[in-house]
């Protein structure tokens, strides 16, 4: 049988494919193949190979990007892959066991996907995993490691892991610190990221709160981030802003506002607040500032961290409420 595992959180589909393997008996023999080293012909060429010790076998083929649509550099050449070949194995698959792992959706145009179709192999799409997918997780493995974690200490790791490839590392990592986990080991554990400190500088700006906006930036600086990789951050943040007044202005309601920015109530009740003492019009203003600030650092060597400490120092000033 040819089962195929797909999607576009690929690390999902490895984890169904994983999980699914944990259910059959460990007396199997699993060899593993991966598309951006070995070629398609290999694969079939052990897939029809006798096992050592005459176990049942499984072939694996990781990476399958040929069944999407997605161009990916291999280090192989593509000239020298026998597709004919796994087509032939599919048509004629005589009880042999390969499981293929496709990053990405499948090419519906694709001849091979084709015939994945039209003969029966099973397809296992894996649906990208929503945030409460991550924290029922996280509990369970918390369970399974006899450590205890609270569910607003696990939401906490969800959303400061943006990557969420990241999200299993750092979860081990706290497991590893103690039994029984609360939010406060996740502060101190768990990096903020850095969206989130300038989120927090902008918004102690919107509230009058200059010194604690300067040493917010101030301590950013002094962990390495370039002045250039935080402006477009702070235009985002800006630019967020300017969108909720927009339509605040327009008269628009609560629940099209949640909708159109895709936020939650809590988030918006409090960039609300943070943002009604400014115009629509004031905040097209400040990120035309930021943009002559990037302009002045990049064209005429303004110096980076005068131009925005000048921007911050001056922000009750130049945009009066």
């Amino acid at each position: 049988m040819i089962y195929v595992y797909f999607g576009q959180d690929y690390g999902q589909v490895v984890h169904n494919c994983f999980k699914d393997l944990e259910k059959i008996s460990k007396d199997v023999e699993i060899v593993k193949f991966d598309g951006f080293n070995n070629y398609v012909q290999d694969i079939i060429s052990e897939c029809t190979s006798y096992s050592l010790f005459d176990q049942k076998k499984i072939v694996i083929f990781e990476h399958a990007y040929f069944l999407t649509s997605t161009k990916v550099k291999s280090t192989i050449s593509e000239s020298k892959q026998n597709y004919k070949a796994l087509q032939d194995f599919i048509t004629s698959n005589e009880g042999y066991d390969l499981i293929l792992l496709v990053p990405g959706l499948l090419d519906s145009k694709n001849t091979v996907v084709s015939l994945l179709k039209d003969n029966n192999c099973i397809l296992n799409e894996a649906k990208s995993m929503t945030k409460e997918d991550y924290i029922e997780y996280g509990i369970k493995i918390a369970k399974d490691n006899n450590k205890e974690i609270s569910r607003d200490a696990v939401s906490i790791i969800y959303d400061r892991t943006k990557r969420k490839i990241n999200y299993k590392d750092e979860l081990n990592k706290v497991l590893e610190y103690k039994n029984n986990i609360d939010i406060e080991d996740i502060e101190k554990l768990v990096i903020k990221p850095l969206e989130d400190d300038i989120f927090q500088t902008v918004t102690e700006l919107l509230s009058k709160n200059i010194n604690l906006a300067v040493s917010s930036y101030i301590q950013l600086r002094l962990l390495g981030y370039e002045v250039l990789n935080l402006l477009p951050i702070f235009v985002s943040q800006f630019n967020f802003y300017s969108q909720l007044k927009c339509l605040i202005e327009l008269h628009r309601t609560d629940a099209q506002i949640m909708d159109e920015l895709n936020i939650s109530k809590g988030r918006l009740y409090y960039s609300k607040k943070s943002c009604s003492l400014l115009s629509f019009k004031t905040f097209i203003e400040i990120l035309d500032k930021l943009g002559e600030i990037e302009k002045g650092i990049k064209l005429y060597t303004d110096d980076p961290d005068t131009v925005l400490l000048q921007f911050l120092l001056t922000f009750n000033l130049k945009y009066k409420r």
